[in-house]
C-alpha cells in the first residue's frame, strides 16, 4: 500500500472514526498512559436508543 494511502487512513481514523467511536462511549483515550481503550460494550440496541436521542430520531 503506497504511504499517501496509509495517511489517508490515518487522517480518516483520527478525524472521522475515532470521534464517532468516543461520541458512541465505545472507546476513550488515556492521557496517562497515551492508549486507546475499548470500553465495556453496552447493548448495541441501547447504544442505538441512546444515539437516537442525541440526534433528536425517532427511538
Amino acid at each position: 500500500m503506497p504511504d499517501e494511502a496509509i495517511e489517508e487512513y490515518k487522517v480518516m481514523l483520527f478525524h472521522h472514526h475515532l470521534p464517532k467511536l468516543r461520541e458512541a462511549r465505545l472507546v476513550e483515550y488515556d492521557e496517562r498512559s497515551q492508549q486507546l481503550l475499548l470500553r465495556e460494550c453496552p447493548d448495541l440496541v441501547e447504544v442505538c436508543l441512546e444515539h437516537c436521542q442525541e440526534q433528536d430520531l425517532p427511538g
